[in-house]
C-alpha cells in the first residue's frame, strides 16, 4: 500500500509533516504514523462537516441534491435485484479497498483523497479510541467499500454514479426529514 500511496503522495504533501514524508519515501512508515496524521492548517472540529461555505461546494451539494432527487423506491428496487445476485466476481478486502484508491467522494465536503486514505485513517482512529473493540476497527476500514459500486473495476459497465453509492444513508418512500443535509427542493 505504501507504493500506491506514494503515488498520491504530491497531492497531499502541502499538509504533510516532513518528517512523515521522509518516512514514506523511505518506505519505513507505518499505520501507526498515519492514525494520528492531521492537516498542518490549524483545522478546528466545526470545520469539519461544513456544507455551507467549503471548498467543494458545489460539488458535495450537486451531489446530495442529485441523491435526494433519484433515489427512489424504485431506484432502490432496481439496484437490489442488479447487485444482490453476487455474480460480478471475487475480490478480497484489500483489492476492494485499492480499488478505492480511484474514488474521491463527492459528497464529502471536508477530504478530497482517496477513499482508500480515508478507510484506513477511520479504522486507526477507531483503534485508538476503542482499543478493546476489534470489530469496530474492522467496520472503520470496511465502512466504504460499497462505493466500488462506483467503479469500473467491480461494475463493469454499470457503473453507478456517485449520488446512488456515497453521502448520508436516507430511507425511501416517505417524506424527507426537514434535517437532512441539503433537503429536497
Amino acid at each position: 500500500w505504501i507504493k500506491r500511496f506514494w503515488l498520491k503522495l504530491p497531492a497531499m504533501s502541502a499538509v504533510m509533516s516532513a518528517d512523515l514524508l521522509k518516512n514514506v519515501a523511505t518506505e519505513e512508515a507505518s499505520l501507526e504514523q498515519f492514525h494520528d496524521w492531521k492537516p498542518s492548517e490549524n483545522t478546528g472540529v466545526d470545520d469539519f462537516r461544513n456544507y455551507e461555505d467549503s471548498a467543494r461546494q458545489d460539488i458535495v451539494q450537486k451531489t446530495y441534491e442529485t441523491m435526494h432527487r433519484n433515489q427512489t423506491v424504485e431506484f432502490v428496487q432496481k439496484q437490489r435485484a442488479e447487485w444482490l445476485k453476487f455474480d460480478k466476481g471475487e475480490f478480497t478486502v484489500m483489492e476492494m479497498i485499492d480499488i478505492l484508491d480511484s474514488l474521491v467522494d463527492d459528497s464529502d465536503p471536508d477530504v478530497d483523497l482517496p477513499n482508500s486514505i480515508h478507510d484506513f485513517q477511520t479504522a486507526e482512529r477507531l483503534r485508538e479510541k476503542w482499543p478493546d473493540h476489534d470489530w469496530l476497527h474492522l467496520v472503520g476500514l470496511l465502512h466504504d467499500c460499497g462505493k466500488v459500486l462506483a467503479c469500473p473495476e467491480v461494475a463493469g459497465d454499470k457503473v453507478l454514479p456517485q449520488w446512488a453509492v456515497v453521502g448520508d444513508t436516507f430511507p425511501v418512500g416517505c417524506a424527507p426529514s426537514d434535517d437532512i443535509v441539503f433537503g429536497v427542493k
